[in-house]
């Protein structure tokens, strides 16, 4: 069984870091969650800045499913979520 960790930026702040969980050792999930979608190519800008501080998992949780496709090619999770 592996330890939760979970950092959010009211708890290690730090406004520029994602909701963040990971299990035991180095597996790490970065979890976006927008109630609105940006701009693709500002997702993928966010995205990208994260994954150069952070190796793992990206999943983007959101009401809006319309980037979905493309989130796959970019090898970024996706999770639908009804408000």
């Amino acid at each position: 069984m592996h330890t939760v960790h979970v950092c959010t930026p009211s708890l290690c702040g730090d406004n520029d870091e994602p909701f963040q969980v990971w299990f035991g050792g180095k597996d790490r999930i970065l979890v976006e969650v927008k109630s609105k979608l940006p701009t693709l190519g500002e997702l993928m800008r966010q995205i990208n800045l994260y994954r150069e501080a952070h190796r793992g998992k990206v999943v983007v949780v959101s009401p809006d499913d319309s980037y979905v496709e493309v989130l796959k090619t970019q090898d970024v999770l996706f999770l639908k979520y009804e408000p």
